[in-house]
């Protein structure tokens, strides 16, 4: 009860503040399973899956309609979900030895409607934030991870201002690499819920007529990051910090959507690599999501191209350098314009499905803007709602 209270408390700080708003509140029970895999399935005695389950409140900001991205990305819903759960010790489904015990996790997100009807809504759900333990995390070897919230909901109306809210949500957490050998937990739940819509009257989605384009024709990126991550020194466990040369040169596809490509300059304790990649931006007013996929061609420790996961793969081997410095390679992050032409980056990089670190950046934009004949340079201020 203790840990449920603050969240309850700050939740009803924001109802009360924002109660003349049409902004939704959103109260949900959960209910799933820890899927043990590596460490806690080996030298923690799980020989199946654990229950989770807890308590979620969101808050989300209905869209008004003042920015052409809105209408270009469907008109989503920006909020901020925090949850509690107990990860195991229900007395039924497996159990750690020593037992996982309570998690608190909060983190901001964005809701995607693909299907809407006057009786009801279906969307998917992307977040990123982090967790807390309330004791230290055997298979994390920590207190704090990296959490991440992927999933789809529903909604279905009962009334003019609630609404029973169904969700899927697949909810990795992971110690990126910073406090040792890289480790995920895999949380699958189920969450029923009423939401409570705020203010009064009817809530209308907003209609744009007349919505403008992404202002760009083409844009080149600059970045620079920086992370800590853990390394393997005579066995012995330690940190050092790693720093990302990144630019990136995309085209507009789409009013949401921009493709190109990426260099990778990464710089380390024991070496250099430089990769080059498939770069995707989505943008979002002064939000841009980032999907890269990649692959490295130079590697200062082999001094060669070598393919590490395949040969993997094919020789059934995974070592703890192959695992984690192999040549194909993921971003997933999210860039913030602060002024101007000028952004701050956080981003997680991973070898296939093995995290690698989390980093944070800052960078610097140009366009080749579609305005004054189609010029490279100019400030992007115009772009946060494309106006």
């Amino acid at each position: 009860m203790k840990r449920i209270l603050p969240i309850l408390l700050t939740f009803c700080v924001i109802f009360s503040i924002t109660a003349q708003n049409n902004n939704v509140f959103k109260a949900k029970v959960i209910g799933g399973a820890f899927i043990p895999m590596g460490y806690y399935k080996n030298y923690l005695s799980m020989d199946g899956p654990s229950v989770v389950a807890g308590l979620e409140f969101d808050y989300e900001i209905l869209p008004v309609g003042n920015n052409s991205w809105e209408k270009h990305w469907n008109y989503p819903t920006i909020g901020v979900a925090a949850l509690t759960m107990k990860l195991d010790d229900w007395g039924f489904g497996a159990t750690a030895n020593p037992s996982l015990g309570w998690m608190v996790a909060a983190y901001p997100y964005v809701n995607l409607p693909f299907y809407r009807s006057t009786n009801g809504e279906i969307g998917a759900k992307l977040g990123m934030g982090v967790a807390f333990f309330n004791k230290k995390n055997p298979g994390l070897g920590s207190y704090a991870a990296f959490n991440f919230g992927l999933g789809i909901n529903g909604k279905i109306k009962l009334t003019r201002h609630c609404d029973f809210t169904l969700d899927l949500t697949y909810n990795p957490i992971t110690n990126g690499d910073i406090y040792g050998t890289n480790a995920t937990m895999n949380i699958i739940y189920g969450a029923l819920g009423i939401s409570y819509r705020m203010g009064n009257g009817d809530y209308k989605l907003p209609r744009m007529r007349r919505a403008e384009s992404l202002p760009y024709k083409f844009m080149i990126n600059a970045t620079a990051s920086m992370s800590f991550k853990r390394i393997n020194e005579n066995k012995e466990l330690g940190q050092a910090m790693q720093t990302t040369a990144h630019i990136d040169g995309v085209a507009k596809v789409t009013n949401c959507w921009a493709t190109g490509a990426a260099i990778d300059a990464v710089f380390e304790k024991d070496g250099a690599r430089m990769g080059i990649a498939w770069a995707n931006a989505f943008t979002m007013g002064r939000f841009m999501g980032l999907i890269d996929a990649g692959m490295n061609i130079y590697d200062e420790k082999s001094g060669a191209f070598k393919l590490y996961e395949f040969e993997c793969l094919l020789n059934n081997k995974w070592s703890e350098y192959e695992r984690e410095n192999g040549t194909l390679y993921m971003r997933l992050g999210v860039r913030y314009k602060i002024m101007d032409n000028i952004y701050v980056q956080v981003s997680g990089r991973s070898f296939l499905h093995a995290f690698d670190c989390a980093e944070f950046g800052i960078g610097y934009s140009i366009p080749y803007s579609t305005a004054r004949g189609g010029k490279f340079g100019g400030r992007t201020g115009r772009y946060n709602g494309y106006r």
